[in-house]
């Protein structure tokens, strides 16, 4: 499961769905909602098994404060995403396991 699928070309879309996992783009997330898109994910990850481990990992490569105002609206709106995102995670008693990874890429 994948949720927040982003910048995938054109080669690499027949693999996505032909690999059986179940996508959820940004897009999706657009049209449809946040919450849409979890509770769905979480009714599929949930279906038949006795819970999920999440790997969450984040993008990171200034902080908030060296963002423009502009970025730092958007980062704001994905940081509430994601909280939103965390508390229905953490409401299903689903997850059995966490596993969070930040990358911080070297400024060039």
């Amino acid at each position: 499961m994948i949720v927040g699928l982003r910048d995938v070309d054109q080669l690499e879309k027949p693999h996505v769905r032909e690999s059986g996992v179940n996508a959820f783009t940004m897009r999706d997330i657009d049209e449809r909602g946040l919450r849409w898109v979890m509770e769905e994910a979480i009714r599929l990850a949930s279906d038949g098994t006795a819970g999920f481990h999440l790997f969450a990992s984040t993008w990171i490569s200034w902080t908030l404060n060296m963002l423009p105002a502009s970025a730092r609206r958007a980062r704001r709106r994905h940081l509430s995403r994601g909280a939103l995102a965390m508390e229905m995670i953490c409401d299903s008693g689903k997850m059995v396991s966490l596993e969070v990874v930040e990358v911080k890429p070297r400024d060039r």
